[in-house]
């Protein structure tokens, strides 16, 4: 005989959240691993505010997480790429955008088809299995994340049904103070508005909750989601922090804006609501909430932003060698990260190749002048290859696709690489100081022999990055002939030099700087090479 097993409404509830939470994860890193690149583009050449504003609506409602579109901001205004009043526009757009999950709840609870999108997910699952092309995977993961998410929003609807004598009482005994509090406590609970949200949707639509009651809630969830991005915040970057304290104050105005509002015309405003069938009235409400608040914090964002930049002052250590692109907060949205970590690279190359300019400047003319900006850029190729290195290793543990799996495992050697141009371009100033100890200096006709070699590296360079940012391998293979060029001139600088020294024609004091540089100078284009070889398998 088989025993059945009872499982209780609780347990139900808790199995649908857990639904509908995963289901936002993957709905929200599947839409963010579709090549959005014009989007993304977009948010780099926003010029005017107000298209901050459409950009994040439109990029958040895509990928369905203000969160990720948030990070995404951080990691341009890191870059000094987007000045942060730009970004406060986008993170109102990004509230706005997230809105659109709402929408999709409410046509969830009233729609009645749970079952085909179950038959959605199950078909799409089995996509996943099979597919190998990352978009395919995408796609397919976009399909399963919307049908869990119909299915988490089934299940909560069919076990909220069972705390009906519980909620009612409750709720009707609460003030609109204490449901903000409770809407705040939920979502700080569940680390989700959505979810939250979606509660009340799916009470409402149950009979157990009033609209009026279920706004107060929503608007509770909406401080509660700030908390939890401000805490999150507050161990990021300066950037990081500035931008959370923007999100929470927008949210906060908005809310005290709408108490104010709605009890000045007594109670007209969310009134308005009530004409709107079943669960939808919430759901545009939302809308609309977020749209409002816009519209009255836009005109203020200068004010904002000196707000919070008073609240996080610019101090010595905000200016210590950091992350330029990435930011910890992106791990959470594994494709967006990989994007960032790319330009992370970038950067840290042309940081590189400033470096080695550098020295030879310094060694061919003897002018120390940069030293000083020398060894601060030392200092930060050195943290950026030891703090890019820890964020591979947690990057790594998260669902990354296949193609970007392959990239994050490269760039463990591409960042040595770089860190070791570095090195020796210190190389190459710490022969400059011997030689201004002893009042050394190479004659006029070496100087011309330096200069055309590092032409050369930075011609390489060039080509490199081009390939490693464009994967383009036309590219590629100009820089194996450039660095085949290199090897030939800097072999042919070294025999050249010891001919010269054997018969006597040429003398001068520092010749083992010179023999040294030229090694150096042919292992810096090693090394860009060794960045190029890395593109090449990844593509």
């Amino acid at each position: 005989m088989v025993n059945e097993i009872s499982v209780g409404p609780g347990f139900i509830l808790t199995v649908g959240i857990g639904i509908f939470l995963i289901a936002c994860s993957i709905l929200s890193s599947s839409a963010g691993s579709i090549d959005n690149r014009r989007l993304k583009a977009a948010f780099a050449g926003l010029r005017r505010r107000s298209s901050g504003v459409w950009i994040g609506t439109l990029f958040t409602a895509i990928i369905q997480s203000s969160a990720s579109t948030v990070i995404l901001v951080i990691g341009f205004v890191n870059a000094g790429v987007m000045s942060l009043g730009m970004a406060a526009t986008v993170i109102y757009g990004a509230n706005i955008g997230t809105t659109a999950t709402a929408q999709i709840v409410a046509l969830g609870v009233t729609s009645g088809f749970a079952p085909l999108f179950s038959v959605v997910t199950c078909v799409a699952g089995l996509a996943l299995l099979v597919v190998q092309k990352d978009i395919h995977r995408a796609i397919a993961g976009v399909s399963v994340g919307v049908g869990m998410m119909f299915s988490g929003i089934h299940l909560i609807s069919i076990s909220i049904r069972e705390f009906s004598e519980y909620i009612v009482p409750f709720i009707s005994g609460m003030n609109f103070v204490m449901l903000i509090v409770l809407g705040i406590i939920i979502t700080a609970v569940v680390q989700s508005s959505s979810v939250t949200t979606s509660l009340v949707i799916t009470a409402m639509t149950c009979g157990l909750i009033k609209l009026g009651q279920g706004i107060y809630v929503a608007l509770g969830s909406n401080i509660g989601s700030c908390l939890v991005v401000l805490l999150a915040g507050m161990n990021g970057s300066l950037n990081a922090r500035r931008a959370s304290l923007i999100h929470f104050f927008f949210n906060v105005t908005g809310v005290l804006a709408f108490i104010v509002i709605d009890a000045a015309f007594f109670g007209s405003i969310s009134g308005m609501f009530e004409y709107i069938p079943g669960a939808f009235g919430l759901a545009m409400f939302h809308t609309a909430f977020k749209v409002a608040t816009t519209s009255l914090v836009y005109p203020f964002t200068d004010l904002l932003i000196h707000v919070v930049t008073k609240l996080t002052p610019y101090r010595e250590e905000n200016v210590k060698p950091h992350f330029h692109f990435i930011d910890v907060l992106m791990l959470k949205n594994p494709p967006i990260a990989v994007q960032q970590l790319k330009s992370e690279v970038i950067n840290m190359s042309e940081i590189a190749i400033s470096n080695f300019k550098t020295s030879v400047e310094i060694i061919r003319n003897m002018d120390f002048s940069e030293v000083a900006q020398f060894m601060k850029n030392e200092d930060e190729l050195n943290c950026l290859n030891r703090d890019i290195s820890r964020f591979l290793v947690k990057l790594n543990k998260t669902d990354l696709s296949k193609r970007d799996r392959m990239y994050v495992s490269s760039v463990y050697h591409t960042v040595i690489d770089l860190e070791r141009v570095g090195d020796y371009a210190e190389n190459i100033v710490e022969y400059a100081q011997g030689m201004r100890a002893r009042d050394y200096k190479f004659p006029d006709f070496v100087g011309d022999e330096i200069i055309g070699v590092r032409d050369l590296v930075c011609d390489l360079y060039d080509k490199v990055m081009r390939a490693y940012s464009k994967m383009d391998k036309s590219d590629l293979r100009e820089a194996f002939d450039i660095e085949e060029k290199i090897n030939v001139v800097t072999s042919n600088m070294k025999s050249s030099h010891v001919q010269r020294l054997d018969d006597g024609s040429c003398v001068f004091s520092a010749s083992v700087e010179y023999l040294l540089l030229a090694s150096d100078m042919e292992r810096v284009a090693d090394h860009f090479m060794n960045v190029g070889k890395a593109a090449k398998q990844k593509s």
